[in-house]
Order: structure tokens, then sequence, then C-alpha cells
């Protein structure tokens, strides 16, 4: 059947048809009161541009107390003009899929007396009433409006919800933060984008960054790439209990890779099949010279990796892959770890690195890893595999700058210095 362009959005439940998303949600909540009898998914079968007004579309308090599922599909087919302000809102709603929408001109007009933190997509539940089953799928935000206001400010925000789930997510174009996602059990970012994302804005925000997590117990991320094209922070993480990346591309920090900070120990902190490259390009506090830091961590996985490390630009301090203050265990094997301060727009390449420095650490295991283009030099202070101040009795030692110390420990076996210099 051939589709009216004008009613192109369709319900699963009936046979109406509607002009706006607005007017298919609308008959809806009418329909069915405050909770879904059945799953619903209201689709866009045909190209269709929606303009949204000075402020969010909001749902409140739906589907609270259901079991059903309510999907909202755009199929690729619809582009979802923000206005300079917010997307779609919803609040205290739950079991809720929303995918496959285009959102452009997102949240890039806000002054003081709009609402907080305007995105594309904000989900918000309560500290008593969380929102439950949340994923976004195939979701692509474009803060860009014209050349006086070229990046959002917002693109994603979840607060209160019991698990997330974003799938397929692609952002561009937003200067504050890319997604900030707040109070949840398990967050799960899979198979997204985060790139051409402008220069990061202070004045939005105090600490940019393309994804920031806080009071989650589980973050997990997977085959996604999150390139910060030099700009801050690619991830911060406060008060996160776990986290887990695979098979993922983390690049192009002007700051920090990651920053873990937490009240209590990091149960874990995993990364297998992962690059981490090209970060420290330009730190916006002088003090910065890790890719990674955290606090306290239960054990740290680090599983067929490649960390490419290259220098701070024009700054004598010597770069640190692993930043921390404890670790307990620390579990190492078929990771290529490159020292690069040959990087031709780099203006201070002083060759001074360390891989874990790390104030106290209790155990170490590590096996075939590669350390390229790692020099044992003596001399140089703050070239170091290990820099700590306490270990165990077992694998005592404090500045390790030796691989054949590490293997006399057992802390790493059958790992080798390569020099792809002078092949």
């Amino acid at each position: 059947d051939s589709i009216d362009l004008k009613s192109a959005i369709l319900r699963s439940d009936n046979s109406k048809t509607y002009r706006t998303l607005k007017l298919a949600m609308d008959d809806l909540l009418a329909d069915y009161g405050d909770n879904l009898t059945q799953d619903v998914t209201i689709s866009v079968e045909a190209p269709l541009d929606l303009v949204g007004t000075a402020t969010y579309y909001e749902v409140l308090e739906f589907n609270q107390n259901s079991e059903y599922f309510l999907t909202i599909d755009g199929k690729s087919n619809l582009t979802y003009d923000c206005h300079s302000v917010g997307g779609l809102k919803f609040t205290k709603c739950s079991n809720l899929i929303i995918k496959g929408i285009h959102f452009v001109n997102v949240a890039n007009m806000v002054d003081a007396s709009a609402p907080e933190q305007c995105a594309a997509i904000f989900i918000q539940g309560e500290p008593d009433n969380w929102c439950k089953n949340i994923m976004l799928k195939d979701i692509k935000v474009d803060g860009y409006y014209n050349a006086l206001n070229p990046s959002g400010q917002y693109g994603l925000v979840l607060r209160n919800c019991y698990i997330v789930t974003l799938s397929g997510i692609e952002m561009i174009n937003i200067q504050g933060i890319g997604c900030k996602v707040a109070d949840t059990n398990i967050t799960s970012i899979i198979n997204s984008n985060f790139h051409n994302m402008g220069i990061f804005d202070r004045g939005i925000t105090s600490q940019p960054c393309l994804v920031e997590v806080s009071r989650t117990e589980f973050l997990y991320i997977e085959d996604s790439i999150l390139d910060g094209l030099d700009n801050d922070t690619l991830v911060i993480a406060s008060n996160v209990k776990s986290m887990v990346s695979k098979r993922n591309t983390f690049i192009n920090a002007g700051s920090e890779a990651f920053r873990f900070s937490t009240t209590s120990v990091l149960k874990l902190l995993e990364f297998e099949n992962t690059i981490v490259a090209k970060c420290l390009a330009n730190p916006y506090y002088s003090w910065t010279k890790h890719f990674i830091t955290f606090g306290e961590v239960e054990k740290l996985k680090l599983h067929n990796n490649t960390f490419h490390i290259t220098p701070i630009d024009g700054n004598s301090f010597y770069t640190k892959l692993f930043n921390g203050a404890m670790a307990r265990s620390i579990e190492y094997y078929n990771n290529i770890f490159l020292i690069d301060f040959q990087t031709p727009e780099f203006t201070n390449n002083n060759g001074q690195a360390v891989i874990f420095q790390i104030e106290s650490i209790d155990a170490m295991a590590g096996d075939y890893n590669i350390y390229s283009d790692y020099t044992e030099d003596g001399s140089v202070i703050s070239n170091m595999f290990v820099n700590t101040a306490n270990t165990s009795s077992a694998i005592y030692f404090n500045r390790c700058k030796n691989i054949g110390l590490l293997i006399g420990k057992g802390c790493d076996l059958n790992s080798v210095i390569i020099d792809i210099s002078n092949p």
C-alpha cells in the first residue's frame, strides 16, 4: 500500500496514521492511560522532517507498571529538528525503545532561563522512582545550526534509569557533553561512534567530554569509536563500580582518555581488544600527564590491547599510561605498549614515560606483552615500566626500568622489547 507522506506515522495496534509524532503519542496516551496492555510500535514509514517547538515534547509518568514495551521507530526516515533547544523528554517512563531517528539543531541556543541540559533525548526518573529498561538505538545527534552556533551543548541525557542501553549512537557537533548518564544500575554503550564533536566549551560545563557516567554499578563499552579530535577528556566516570571495554578505539583526546573518581574502591577496570592512542595532545590543565587515571582499583585487567603512548606537547614532565593510588591486582597479557616520542606534531619529544604509575600494588601478573621502542636507560629517571611507592613483599620494587626485573619477580613472563624504528 502507498503511504500518504503527510500521514507517514503508523501505530502497530490499530490502523490509524498520523502527521506528527506528537499526535501519535497523544492518541496513544489517550487510548491506554498510564500503562500499555500490549507491545506497541509507532513507526515512520516514509521520509519525514519534523520541527520541534521552543521546548521539549514531554511524556510524563507513563508505562511504569507494565511488562509491555513502547517502541518509537523512525526507521531512519525521521529527521527531527530540535529548534535549537531540546527534542524528546520522557519523565518517569519505563520499557521504552527509541530508534532510527536523526536529531539536528540540538540545544545550541540555550540561555540561563531555559531548562537545564537540553538534549536531543532526555530521559529522567526520580531517586525513588527510576525509569526501567531504556534503549536508544541507531540514533544520530547533530548539534550544528550555523557558523555562529556550530555545536550543541548536550547530546543525550539519562538520569535515574535502572538499565540503559545505547546502541548504534552517532554523535557529532556537541561541545559540552555528548552523552551524560547518571544514577543507573547498568549502562551499556555498544557499536557507537562519537566524532567531529567541535571545540569543547568550558562555559557550558566545567569538564566537557564525550561521555560522562556517574553513580553507576556497571559501565560496559563495546565495539565503539570515541574520537576526541584533540579536545578534552573522552570518558569521565564518577562513582562507577565496574567498567569493561571490549573492541573499542579511544583516540585523539586533548587530555586524558579516561578519568575515574570514586569514594570507594573500583571493583573492576578491564580493557580487552581495545586501542587507546594519541592522547594528551592539548591538556587544559598543565598538570594532566596521564592517559587513564583512577583512585583505588580491586582488579585491573588488560588483555590483547594496543596502547600508543605519545608525549605531552611542550611539557618536560613524563607521560603516564595508568595513574592511580592503589591496585590490588594487575593482570596484563598479550598487550602492545608502543612508546612513541617521534610524533612530528609534538615539539618536545623528551622520550620519558611510565606505564604503571600506581602508588601501591599488591600483585602483578603479565605474559606475552610487547614493549615497542622502550628505552631501558637508567639515566632517564622517569622512563619506567612501573613506578610505585609500596608493593607486596613478593614483588618488592619501587622504580622498575628493566624488563629483567619484571621477569625475575614473576610479574611479566615471556614479554619482549622490540625496536620498530630500527627493524
